[in-house]
């Protein structure tokens, strides 16, 4: 079977799920943080607790979740987890996305060669398949939650510096700095601006990112084996998302005339 086909496959049995965008925003937090209760859930699909609780039954009854009583057991409220139907189906699908990435990335030194004629034709084909073109709604409604997740993340710690100014104003500076622990976290953008004329130019712009996501999986396992030797509890571990954005505003579709 051609890595297309699989593809194909795989993205079928995805849309068999049949998801709309707010169970498909619950499943991928699922998917990033393992398992978490409704309050949580809630706050990163921004969505009120009544709500996302008739979607978290929803998807209960159809097996897409499950509730997880062993982190239920030692936390506070009622957790939910993918089920392993689920979560087998998602592992294989960023397999595939991965091992994509590593086809591409192997063949930049190959694309650089060829003409611009060759180029288009390549990324035609890589774009225009039904593997590809079946990925479209999780690809949006994906596209959705990060920047959903990226407001709230924002808002969220904007909120928490406003406190900690109100709190120096009450208490004073010197006090605030003695007891204040800030948490391991960070919130930052880099926006840069490049003018292209040309699918090379895009190459090489995938190129550098691709290369940065590299150091940043080689990064995460560095840090998480070096939580694991020192004996970090999972409570006391947290997630920093980093979220690389590319695109245009002028990307206008063109056709040959006939």
């Amino acid at each position: 079977m051609s890595e297309s086909d699989e593809m194909l496959k795989l993205m079928e049995e995805l849309k068999g799920l049949e998801l709309d965008d707010t169970e498909f925003q619950i499943i991928t937090a699922l998917r990033w943080y393992g398992s978490l209760n409704l309050k949580k859930i809630s706050k990163l699909i921004q969505r009120p607790e009544s709500t996302t609780l008739r979607f978290i039954r929803k998807l209960r009854d159809r097996k897409i979740i499950e509730f997880d009583s062993v982190t239920s057991e030692k936390s506070w409220g009622n957790f939910y987890k993918l089920s392993n139907r689920v979560r087998a189906l998602y592992e294989d699908y960023m397999k595939m996305m991965y091992d994509r990435v590593d086809r591409i990335e192997g063949s930049l030194q190959e694309l650089d060669k060829m003409s611009d004629e060759e180029l288009h034709e390549f990324s035609v084909n890589e774009v225009i398949n039904p593997g590809k073109l079946a990925e479209i709604p999780t690809t949006r409604a994906y596209f959705h939650f990060v920047a959903n997740l990226q407001s709230l993340i924002v808002n969220e710690t904007m909120e928490g510096i406003e406190n900690l100014a109100k709190l120096a104003e009450e208490e004073g500076y010197e006090n605030l700095r003695k007891r204040v622990i800030l948490p391991p976290m960070d919130v930052s953008t880099y926006v840069s601006a490049v003018k292209i004329s040309k699918l090379r130019h895009v190459l090489r712009i995938s190129d550098l990112i691709i290369k940065f996501d590299r150091e940043i999986d080689n990064l995460a396992r560095e840090l998480l084996k070096e939580m694991d030797e020192e004996g970090i509890p999972e409570e006391d571990r947290s997630i920093q998302f980093v979220n690389v954005f590319t695109g245009s505003l002028d990307a206008e579709l063109k056709f040959k005339d006939e």
